[in-house]
């Protein structure tokens, strides 16, 4: 479960075994590459987004146009799958942003390993997750978006995600593979999990080959003949569920941490050199300026760095840091910036 709901934080005792005596973990996609992949999008979002008339015929378009334009408050050649996407699924991004954990579960199991010094990486390349959730938009989904009430299409939502949940905890494989076995669901399925999991127990094989693994992945990747398990068993691999003797909330999981260094990051130019938890994505801003730019998955924090050379500026550094500020919170009060001193050097 790619979530943070502290109900799915309570893991087998033997999970955290196993991750202390293999020498790696993997999870689906390695978080610095996802990282890198979500900032740049962030981007480029009209340009690498199919766009509303990519989706629909004419006839469609010119019915559904208008009242999305006012949904989405834009005009509708603007309107992307991926604002789609993003409606569609917003009460999940709520959700996350209300939950107790600091990330999501998989996220969460990274970083166990990552502070006890194991080999860290990906199952998938970010290739074979970037854009599946907007080739499958469709007509459906708009009609769902444009059916009425959002407050009880939420509900639903949350409803149905608290069952899933409740199948999740009890383990029950058959009941997850049965939410993707409908006539609906069958070109998602291809997408999203066969042709997916036909790549992961490859993969899986060969990251087995070099070393002690622990490898974590979404749980509908599990069941079914075309499902990782059956797919691995296939190749050669005995594999055997693991029966905890009792259960382990996060909060009480106690483990010896090594020293992570942090990386130094400079610019192209050379203009700074600084140091980040890891390496970050460089971001391209209107084509000219560099920017380097790391989220922290782990606890959704973020590290910015940019330097511009202004040479004809004279106004002084309160006066450029306020002008700065009100320009990334436009509309909000700004009481000016703020001295700081860290290791002996001052900043605002």
């Amino acid at each position: 479960m790619h979530l943070n709901d502290t109900r799915l934080f309570n893991f087998g005792d033997s999970v955290y075994r196993a991750i202390e005596r293999t020498a790696g973990l993997a999870i689906e996609v390695n978080p610095d590459e996802l990282c890198a992949y979500f900032v740049n999008q962030l981007f480029d979002e009209l340009e690498n987004s199919k766009k509303l008339e990519d989706i629909l015929d004419e006839r469609d378009y010119k019915r559904y146009g208008p009242a999305l334009s006012k949904k989405f408050d834009k005009s509708v050649d603007e309107i992307t799958a991926r604002d789609i996407v993003k409606e569609k699924n917003k009460w999940m991004q709520d959700l996350m942003e209300k939950g107790e954990m600091p990330t999501f579960v998989d996220a969460y199991l990274f970083n166990i390993a990552r502070r006890q010094g194991k080999w860290l990486g990906g199952i998938e390349d970010m290739s074979d997750q970037a854009g599946l959730m907007e080739d499958l938009v469709d007509k459906s989904d708009i009609d769902y978006l444009l059916a009425g009430d959002s407050v009880a299409m939420e509900s639903e939502n949350k409803l149905g995600l608290d069952q899933l949940i409740d199948i999740y905890i009890d383990q029950d494989l058959t009941k997850i593979e049965a939410g993707y076995n409908s006539p609906s669901s069958a070109r998602e399925k291809d997408l999203v999990l066969i042709k997916r999991n036909v790549k992961m127990a490859r993969r899986i094989d060969s990251l087995t080959a070099l070393r002690t693994m622990f490898l974590a992945i979404g749980a509908a990747h599990l069941p079914g003949d075309s499902g990782v398990i059956h797919l691995l068993q296939q190749r050669g691999f005995t594999v055997e569920p693991v029966f905890s003797s009792k259960k382990i909330a996060a909060k009480d999981y106690k483990f010896k941490e090594v020293q992570l260094p942090w990386v130094q990051v400079k610019d192209e130019q050379e203009l700074y050199k600084v140091e980040m938890p890891a390496n970050p994505a460089s971001v391209k801003l209107m084509g000219m300026m560099e920017m380097k730019f790391l989220f922290d998955i782990f606890n959704m924090s973020g590290f910015c760095t940019m330097a511009v050379v202004n040479p004809g500026h004279t106004r002084n550094k309160d006066s450029l840091m306020s002008q700065l500020a009100r320009r990334m919170f436009p509309g909000t009060n700004s009481t000016g910036p703020t001295s700081i001193v860290k290791d002996g050097i001052a900043g605002k």
